[in-house]
């Protein structure tokens, strides 16, 4: 057989995507189709595994309330992981203990006997 209807046997067989870098795609591509299961249109995309977002300086009470109910959010969405969630949780409890305490709007009545 000659050799370049051999080379045009083997392009055909391979995935048509190209690359942003310009190169081919070398994974062959499924029975009948021009694309490979990575890149066959009908493949639903990969979402990406980092994700980030800003959570607010823990400088008050109303930020870390802020900074809970953002970590509560993207968790019920499935935006991070159970992980991740409670390593964020973690750090927002350690910063509130390390902190000093805000003094108390009203001091505690003595207790008479």
């Amino acid at each position: 057989m000659n050799k370049t209807i051999e080379v045009i046997k083997d392009i055909r067989t391979l995935c048509t995507h190209i690359f942003e870098g310009g190169h081919r795609c070398a994974s062959p591509a499924l029975q009948r189709e021009a694309f490979c299961y990575y890149h066959h249109p009908t493949r639903k995309p990969v979402r990406s595994r980092r994700q980030f977002f800003d959570l607010p300086l823990p400088s008050g009470q109303s930020n870390l309330q802020h900074a809970v109910y953002e970590v509560i959010r993207r968790l019920a969405t499935n935006q991070i992981s159970n992980r991740h969630a409670g390593l964020i949780l973690n750090a927002i409890d350690n910063t509130t203990r390390k902190s000093p305490s805000a003094p108390p709007t009203s001091s505690p009545k003595p207790r008479l006997r």
